[in-house]
């Protein structure tokens, strides 16, 4: 792999190697990728210069406990006390669904099935409050749960489709 992964899943390892011809290894250039897993928990990964280009290895243990989500990540050149943003972007984590302590749903997922149980509740019983997984919906109608459900429907990684938008650049 020659880029940054589109995807890393818990419990894998995962190996790539960059170029970066502005910061080259021999000029005594360092590169590092940080990714933001949640709030309070930050994963740096150290280059090991080769040549013209720097490789880095995640360790399978590296993410460890990770539900699924999406988290940004930053390339940084580092160079005493110069650093510059060289590339930075988002990844995809899955979980480890060998992990039984991590739930493999994604957060659209777990609130439609939240929804799903109170619109089914609701067919029987006209209340406006419940708990589910200790998660409590209250004080919704139908019409604002099915809105909301429709909104996390649109989340889910199957039904969020890739836009095209055509660029034409003219001379003259």
């Amino acid at each position: 792999m020659t880029a940054f992964p589109y995807e890393l899943t818990a419990g894998c390892s995962q190996h790539w190697e960059v170029s970066f011809t502005e910061y080259p290894p021999i000029d005594g250039w360092g590169l590092r990728y940080l990714i933001r897993v949640n709030t309070d928990r930050i994963i740096e990964l150290t280059a090991t210069p080769e040549n013209d280009k720097y490789t880095f290895a995640l360790a399978a243990a590296a993410l460890t406990g990770i539900e699924p989500t999406v988290a940004k990540w930053q390339c940084q050149a580092i160079k005493g006390d110069e650093k510059y943003l060289v590339a930075s972007g988002k990844v995809r984590l899955h979980a480890d669904l060998s992990d039984s302590n991590v739930d493999p749903r994604s957060y659209p997922e777990k609130m439609l099935e939240a929804i799903n149980a109170v619109l089914a509740g609701k067919l029987d019983n006209p209340v406006v409050e419940t708990e589910y997984n200790g998660r409590r919906l209250k004080y919704m109608t139908s019409s604002e749960l099915l809105r909301l459900r429709t909104l996390f429907l649109s989340m889910l990684p199957q039904n969020q489709g890739i836009r095209t938008i055509k660029v034409e650049f003219k001379h003259g």
